[in-house]
């Protein structure tokens, strides 16, 4: 419980710095690595369209976050055709 308050303390803290967003992400990034939520490596979510690839959502405390994951990502690109969704390991 204290893991998961402090992983959305710090996405919360990542809005607000004045580092940019690629400071903000590398620090969402570098937590994600060190902390792992839940009995499962905990899964980015990551988008690609004609604007490059993002990470756009981090799974975790499930029981499996790569199945939780994969079905987000199957969703979205049943949606959004356009953009193509894949799953990664953050841990």
């Amino acid at each position: 419980m204290i893991r998961q308050a402090a992983a959305i303390a710090l996405m919360l803290a990542a809005g607000c710095t004045s580092g940019g967003i690629d400071a903000d992400l590398a620090k969402v990034d570098s937590f994600a690595k060190r902390n792992r939520i839940g009995s499962s490596p905990d899964v980015f979510l990551v988008k690609t369209s004609f604007a490059g690839q993002s990470r756009v959502a981090l799974f975790y405390g499930y029981a499996d976050d790569l199945a939780a994951c994969g079905e987000v990502a199957e969703s979205l690109g049943a949606k959004y055709p356009d953009a193509s969704y894949r799953c990664e390991y953050g841990n």
